[in-house]
């Protein structure tokens, strides 16, 4: 088709749409605003208004193409517009609003065909139809040829509401403005300004209902907006969270028996009274009841009839709540729980929970920072948000609260009410309260789902001793399921093995005494089935995975055993020699439990103050033991010195390492002592006492406060450190070390960086491994005496 053509059949469908004008002349987009009109949308700037319809916001939340997107794919308006909606007996209505000169109609017969019915012209493309008329130079355009129609010929006044709400947001680029007729909505009128920030999809203004409508709204009225406590106590877990903030008791009152139809007890009102927020949090295992009370001591002593303490947990207190009908109308007005059978207090926050476990999550989560606050999804939308609010609903899961996309202008979007975790892992609903309306911030948060669940750590499951531990827990290989088993000794002398999937017990033995060093993991018949090898007081055991000794083992001593058992494996290849040292005495066993012949070193001058070591450089082989006298001797596979240490030292019992191409020990005197292969020294002073430690080519090194991993300087929080450890899981290297003083546990890679959600807690050295064969670590530690705490990380 030619341009004249064209420029013919334009004029020809403008006059036969023109020609059934009415009298009454309709100068505004607003005019044709009808009185069952929901929702209309001020469209300033087409082009922001197409971006945003490309967020994931949009594709993810409408899932299908909605009617009006559909819509507009066949029109394009080039000047400011209206777009209404329009609830039909079975639909929603899509109508555009366009001058005249801003919106051409389709002319293309091949790809539309186009049929008159009085002045409503219908365009077909495929499956798809819409409608349109013209009117005093304005174009309407519909997805339902009734509603055009009744737009076209109405006289009636158009809600002044609308036209007062358009009005204020004149200047605005895109404003949505929805109409609820339900009691059970968020508000009667919403107001809201679309935009895409930097964090994601944003809508800002304002709700407004009368007495009647606009329950949330209601409930917020007198009261002022100030900082929610939520996020600091809400699991990253939860499905979603929200916390009403007040000061005028006697407003939310009135607010609950209006909600419960029921009468407040004086006791609930004082509880309320000693309160400033309620807090729900809904959790995949159960929900929770939550007050920030003013002062901790006085909501206890309120409460002091109705709770009874049950125990204390990582030093928070639980309570049996005895009083089954203790806030009983606030529970039912507010938040979804069946029953309040526990209280945990948190500082000032109180949670109740209907499950003693769920309230134990709650110490564990404020305890290993993985709350809400601490996630990247969490700080990143603070950026956005007002930090002052008088309700807040967060959303974990992709729900939206309350149906709000379908009860706004949201729902141009579409009429699902969910979104994808992965794209938005936290959306966040604000209202502000204000005179007669209130200000309304909604932020979906776009990020990946690690942006929300930047913890990566989750607490799997505890296993709890009859005893507090003496050793361990360590992990050991289980060649039937190729994965990690659990060891532990507790203070009876008793071995333990547990799984390390659900930790139930596979068995116990009673030792002799306490182990003495490390437990080694060995392969002493060289077929993939590992034995654990320790030393005791008397004994040198070998014990098979399901806790039986290995013959010719266990060796058993007449004198005591000194130090712990070393075991060297020369050549990688399982023919071990194992060394037992008592005091002075140097034993060297083979595999078959027999003295290996001609390693002459049997007896030091004094007794030997760590187990033995066994280190190589290059392709030589150094034995190394450190005697109380101050000798340090390094020998060969024989047992003949190799380096010969001139001068005698007061030595610091941790391991000899190797560096640059020799050694390094350190001494009591804050001395670094460097010895190279020939024998040369070279002493340095250090000013402080430190730790370090080389393993998989990682150096970590601790000194007060400062730690260093490689290259890599960090300052720790005071307090009293482990020293650090170095593990390799899969490909990758982690340190660890634990604060004895606070309870935490830290794990940094190789690179110097915290892991995400780290520390956690625990209370004494953590041991780390892939125990369930993913390539991920776990971890596992004490954390109360007697019980064991196993962590996964992402």
């Amino acid at each position: 088709m030619n341009k004249t053509s064209v420029l013919i059949s334009l004029m020809v469908i403008f006059s036969l749409l023109a020609c059934d004008k009415k009298t009454k002349e309709k100068k505004e987009l607003t005019d044709y605003i009808i009185e069952k009109t929901s929702s209309v949308w001020h469209i300033n700037d087409w082009s922001d208004f197409d971006a945003l319809k490309q967020t994931q916001f949009s594709t993810t939340l409408s899932g299908d193409a909605t009617d009006a997107s559909i819509l507009l794919r066949h029109l394009q308006a080039s000047q400011p517009s209206l777009l209404t909606s329009t609830r039909t007996d079975s639909t929603i209505a899509y109508t555009l609003i366009a001058p005249q000169d801003s919106l051409l109609l389709p002319t293309d017969s091949t790809r539309y065909t186009i049929q008159k019915n009085k002045n409503i012209y219908s365009y077909t493309a495929e499956d798809y139809t819409f409608y349109a008329g013209i009117r005093d130079s304005v174009i309407l355009a519909g997805t339902n040829e009734s509603i055009v129609k009744e737009m076209l010929d109405s006289d009636e006044s158009s809600s002044n509401k609308f036209i007062q709400l358009l009005d204020v947001k004149a200047n605005s680029e895109i404003v949505g403005i929805h109409k609820n007729e339900n009691e059970s909505a968020i508000a009667e009128w919403s107001v809201l300004d679309f935009s895409q920030s930097k964090n994601g999809f944003l809508a800002t203004g304002v709700l407004q209902s009368n007495d009647t409508l606009g329950y949330w709204e209601n409930l917020i009225q007198k009261q002022k907006p100030q900082p929610i406590q939520l996020p600091t106590y809400t699991p990253i877990r939860a499905n979603s969270a929200w916390a009403l903030v007040y000061q005028n008791v006697e407003a939310l009152q009135n607010q609950l028996e209006i909600q419960s139809g029921k009468t407040i007890s004086i006791e609930e009102f004082q509880i309320l009274e000693a309160s400033d927020e309620i807090g729900c949090i809904q959790l995949p295992n159960g929900n929770a009841l939550a007050l920030n009370s003013l002062d901790n001591e006085s909501l206890l002593q309120l409460l002091a009839a109705d709770i009874k303490r049950d125990e204390i947990y990582r030093e928070a207190s639980i309570y049996s709540v005895e009083n089954k009908q203790l806030l009983q109308i606030t529970k039912d007005a507010l938040c979804d729980i069946e029953q309040l059978n526990w209280l945990v207090v948190l500082e000032d926050y109180f949670v109740f929970t209907t499950d003693k476990d769920i309230a134990k999550e709650f110490v564990n989560t404020k305890l290993n920072k993985h709350t809400l606050e601490e996630s990247t999804a969490y700080k990143e939308s603070t950026k956005t948000l007002s930090s002052n609010a008088s309700l807040v609903y967060y959303a974990l899961d992709g729900k939206l609260p309350k149906d709000i996309q379908q009860q706004t202008a949201m729902e141009i979007f579409g009429d699902k009410n969910t979104l994808n975790k992965s794209q938005f892992p936290l959306i966040t609903l604000q209202l502000n309260a204000d005179k007669g309306f209130s200000h309304v911030n909604f932020l979906a948060y776009q990020g990946s789902g690690q942006n929300l669940n930047s913890t990566r750590v989750a607490e799997n499951f505890q296993i709890k001793l009859e005893n507090d531990i003496l050793l361990g827990p360590i992990y050991f290989s289980n060649h039937s399921t190729h994965r990690k088993d659990i060891v532990v000794q507790d203070q009876t002398n008793t071995l333990h093995l547990f799984n390390s999937v659900d930790g139930k017990k596979y068995w116990s033995k009673k030792l002799d005494s306490p182990i003495l060093g490390e437990i080694h993991e060995i392969d002493l018949y060289k077929n993939g089935r590992k034995q654990l090898a320790f030393a005791t007081e008397s004994r040198l055991h070998v014990l098979d995975r399901n806790g039986n000794e290995v013959k010719p083992f266990p060796i058993k001593f007449k004198d005591k055993v000194t130090q712990g058992l070393s075991v060297f494996d020369y050549s990688n290849n399982s023919d071990y020699r194992l060394v037992i040292i008592q005091g002075k005495e140097v034993l060297m066993y083979d595999k078959t439990a027999k003295i290996v012949r001609g390693f002459e070193y049997t007896k030091a001058n004094s007794n030997i103050i760590m187990p033995a070591q066994h280190l190589r450089i290059g392709s030589r082989d150094y034995i190394i033991f450190a005697e109380e006298n101050g000798k340090l001797n390094i020998l060969d596979r024989r047992g003949k010195v190799r380096v010969k240490v001139a001068g005698k030292y007061d030595i610091k019992t941790q391991p000899v390492e190797v560096e640059r191409g020799g050694f390094v020990f350190y001494t009591n005197k804050e001395e670094k002592i460097n010895v190279s292969t020939s024998g040369t020294l070279n002493r340095q002073k250090l000013e402080e006492p430190f730790y370090k430690t080389t393993k998989h080519g990682v150096t970590a090194f601790i000194q007060s406060h400062q730690l260093r991993i490689n290259q890599k300087e960090m300052e720790l929080p005071f307090g009293l450190y482990t020293d650090p450890e170095i593990y390799r899981v899969g490909n990758q290297t982690y340190v660890t070390l634990t604060d004895t003083q606070e309870n935490k546990v830290y794990v940094y890679n190789a690179q110097g960086n915290l892991l995400q959600g780290f520390p956690v807690y625990g209370k004494a050295l953590a041991f780390l491994a892939d125990a369930n064969r993913n390539g991920k670590p776990n971890l596992i530690v004490q954390t109360e005496n007697g019980v064991i705490t196993q962590y996964s990380v992402e």
